[in-house]
């Protein structure tokens, strides 16, 4: 069995299980279970969206991010960084939570397992007007680096394996337990506590030469109830996603395709005789359509081409019903040195609920080093 079929398997597999603690828990950039190149990189990036007739607004915000092996089978990340808000909104900035993740490669079993730690140290107790920003900025139609900056502790322990089924067939197997601490997200009010979640997923890697394979995966996620105080307040709906990965080289190039549905099941609400089933289902469901192609220009320069496709469906939230077209550029060039500096730069247009247009944009360089 291909080597590249284990990888590629638990990155999606490990991927799934890190959702909330992003780019925690695996590392595939070489072809090793767990990344034996450690890096640490720097990256600002500045993202502005604008709807016709409506709202403007911006954020800038600088990542910081460590990984590290520590052994073939053992790895540990690190990940912070700071944010700041502008434009027809009122003014949110401060750090944001530090995330920390270890993953352990079990060779006897082909399991990976893994743990997400989300430790408080950015900003909460937020003003009235700040609680409203951020919940502008929460919607995964804009897709902001920081959607919020801080919340309570959080750990995130989990465990993923594959196993050959056939020449050139592997799958896999996935599951995750997310604890969330209290935090006062506002102030005001009393403590909130975020309901805890489970995760499984499964997945198979299918090689279909030795220049092209495809992935499937499905992620099943349901949610325990929000508490203010001792009081539920809300119980998120199941959410079931499916994902469809392709990759093919090209010689020294690598084309990338990537195709996700979402699905939402209706929340619960508080109301006045206790939790009640929504109405009107509010979060939307939603389809994306997403392609990378890599061209190695030289051993120090390459560049990736980008355009999605994403598409929410029309619900009773403000911004859904979203229909957005994306395009961009993700150039990186590498010094001997190990020094890189990767850049990025993308434009989105489209339309919200009602026939507005709207339109997004962002940029960003950093500096990296990989050791």
């Amino acid at each position: 069995m291909r080597r590249s079929g284990y990888v590629l398997t638990f990155a999606m597999l490990v991927w799934a299980l890190c959702l909330s603690v992003s780019d925690a828990c695996a590392q595939t950039a070489d072809p090793y279970i767990i990344s034996r190149q450690g890096s640490v990189v720097i990256q600002p990036l500045y993202q502005r969206w604008s709807i016709k007739d409506g709202l403007s607004f911006s954020e800038f915000g600088t990542s910081v991010s460590l990984y590290l092996p520590l052994s073939r089978s053992a790895s540990v990340s690190l990940r912070g960084g700071q944010a700041s808000s502008g434009g027809d909104v009122s003014s949110l900035s401060g750090m944001t939570d530090l995330q920390v993740g270890v993953g352990y490669h079990l060779e006897a079993l082909n399991a990976i397992v893994s743990c997400g730690i989300n430790i408080p140290s950015g900003k909460k107790e937020l003003t009235d007007d700040e609680f409203v920003t951020s919940l502008i900025f929460s919607s995964p139609i804009f897709n902001f680096r920081y959607p919020s900056f801080g919340q309570g502790i959080g750990i995130n322990p989990g465990i993923a394996w594959v196993f050959p089924v056939d020449e050139g067939v592997v799958m896999g197997l996935g599951g995750a337990y997310q604890y969330k601490g209290k935090y006062r997200p506002r102030t005001g009010i009393e403590d909130y506590k975020p309901g805890d979640e489970i995760l499984l997923t499964g997945g198979v890697d299918l090689r279909l030469n030795e220049a092209s394979s495809v992935s499937t995966d499905i992620v099943f996620t349901t949610y325990g109830t929000d508490k203010i105080g001792d009081e539920k307040v809300f119980a998120s709906g199941t959410a079931v996603s499916a994902n469809v990965q392709y990759k093919q080289y090209i010689k020294e190039n690598e084309l990338w395709l990537f195709l996700r549905y979402r699905s939402k099941a209706k929340s619960e609400v508080a109301s006045a005789t206790g939790l009640v089933p929504e109405s009107e289902r509010i979060e939307p469901n939603r389809f994306e359509f997403a392609a990378q192609y890599r061209i190695m220009f030289s051993s120090r320069f390459s560049a990736r081409v980008l355009g999605d496709v994403r598409i929410f469906e029309e619900t009773g939230s403000a911004f859904s019903g979203t229909k957005l077209f994306g395009i961009g550029a993700a150039p990186v060039f590498t010094l001997p040195s190990g020094l890189n500096f990767p850049a990025r730069v993308k434009f989105q247009i489209g339309t919200v609920k009602g026939g507005q247009n709207i339109t997004g944009f962002e940029i960003g360089a950093g500096v990296g080093y990989s050791f």
